[in-house]
């Protein structure tokens, strides 16, 4: 018996979307926007103004950060579920992220009992910038990959609400099923 509730179906469906469009925009346009070496004066102890490039591993921090807190809503709301095609989703994200466990290590993320992701700060801020890009940019990446998932988690919920609606909110019955119609008009 199905005893999943709409609320705990829409978490999941609602969270994968955030992660997905998140991932999906690291993936592609990492190098040109956030990943991009970015122009910073400062001045000297003379007065001189200075310019140099550099990347702004503030901002980097909080997007990947902001992923990180992603990543763990969507783990988080698909425990609620009881939904098998939900849970086989969630995992199969979870064991692409075990596949990229050394590659995060070198960033500062972890992966925790529970399988959600914990980010060091100091360690990220210290990580090489082409490790970074390595991780979260390109077509192979670990966003990219996650993304994907977060699509089918999303697709999962989106299939499993479809089959809760079965009746209308004053209570009878609502037909949403077409299998039957088909059988019943072969006779």
């Amino acid at each position: 018996m199905l005893t999943l509730s709409i609320p705990a179906m829409h978490k999941p469906a609602s969270a994968t979307s955030s992660l997905s469009e998140l991932a999906s925009d690291f993936a592609k346009k990492g190098d040109e926007k956030l990943l991009a070496m970015k122009e910073v004066t400062t001045k000297n102890e003379d007065g001189t103004s200075v310019t140099t490039k550099e990347y702004d591993m503030d901002a980097i921090y909080k997007s990947i950060s902001g992923f990180v807190d992603k990543y763990n809503d969507v783990i988080e709301s698909s425990k609620e579920s009881d939904a098998s095609g939900i849970k086989k989703a969630t995992t199969n994200m979870t064991n692409i992220t075990d596949l990229y466990a050394n590659s995060l290590k070198k960033l500062g993320i972890t992966i925790n009992a529970d399988k959600s992701l914990s980010i060091d700060e100091k360690t990220f801020k210290a990580a090489d910038i082409d490790d970074i890009k390595d991780t979260f940019t390109g077509s192979s990446s670990f966003s990219k990959s996650i993304s994907s998932q977060a699509s089918f988690i999303n697709d999962a919920a989106t299939r499993e609400g479809a089959k809760a609606n079965t009746y209308t909110n004053s209570g009878s019955y609502s037909d949403n099923y077409s299998t039957g119609d088909l059988f019943s008009s072969l006779f």
